[in-house]
This record gives structure tokens, C-alpha cells and sequence, in this order.
């Protein structure tokens, strides 16, 4: 049985370090990330008040 491994980033769903992680783990573990579209270091203590939280599903940097 593979175990679930959940990733998280400031750096966007694109950056080379968290993609790197996944292709190490996904064939040994069912691998789930989430990250924002783009960069957003030192945003951490930001809040969402106004604008509308959007969620994509992305496989391989395809939307799905």
C-alpha cells in the first residue's frame, strides 16, 4: 500500500525544487501538492478577504 504524501510551497506550482520532490516520490507514494499559480514568498501572513480563492486541479502542468 503506498502512503499519501502532501506538498506545499510558496514558490508556485511550477518551481523547479517542487517539481524535482515529485518525480522522486511519485512512484513511491500517491503524491498530492498545493501551491499557489505563481510565487508568493513572504506572503504568508497575508488574508484573502476580497478576492475570490480559486482552486484548479493541475496533473503534470495540465489542468485537468
Amino acid at each position: 500500500m503506498l502512503c499519501t504524501i502532501l506538498i506545499t510551497n510558496d514558490d508556485g506550482i511550477h518551481a523547479l525544487g517542487i517539481r524535482k520532490l515529485v518525480e522522486c516520490l511519485h512512484e513511491r507514494a500517491n503524491v498530492y501538492i498545493v501551491a499557489p499559480a505563481k510565487e508568493k514568498s513572504s506572503a504568508g501572513y497575508g488574508v484573502t478577504l476580497r478576492a475570490p480563492l480559486c482552486v484548479d486541479k493541475i496533473v503534470y502542468g495540465k489542468v485537468k
